[in-house]
């Protein structure tokens, strides 16, 4: 994959089969949502970790989600996240964590006043440095 992308990780405890679940869900939820089709974002699992040299194996989990698209200009990054808390409001121990290059932020379903700041924030940063 080329170009800018926002890696999605489902944050909902230590079991990997629920994380796994979850993130299947998000995805599913993500690639249904009308208004992020619209905004031509595209919603993929992402590729599994690169095994550890010497490792016998991987596990391959979709663990994670990388979105690909002009997903930092308005409006999509409204129907981004709007979906994303949306998804996350349903389960309150579920926090969704973006992560552009080295800064991530946690979307939460439903963000207090601080909360909001912080992610409006991580959009307009991501917005400057493209």
């Amino acid at each position: 994959m080329t170009g800018p992308m926002l890696r999605l990780g489902v944050q909902a405890g230590a079991d990997p089969r629920r994380v796994e679940r979850l993130t299947r869900e998000l995805h599913d939820a993500l690639t249904a949502d009308d208004d992020v089709r619209a905004a031509g974002i595209t919603v993929s699992p992402a590729p599994p970790p690169e095994a550890e040299p010497g490792a016998k194996g991987t596990i391959e989990t979709a663990a994670a989600l990388i979105v690909l698209g002009r997903y930092f200009a308005r409006p999509a990054a409204d129907a981004l996240i709007a979906a994303i808390q949306s998804w996350c409001a349903r389960d309150r121990r579920v926090t969704v964590t973006l992560t552009d290059g080295d800064r991530s932020i946690d979307i939460v379903g439903s963000p207090t006043g601080a909360q909001k700041d912080m992610v409006e924030g991580f959009w307009r940063d991501g917005q400057n440095s493209r």
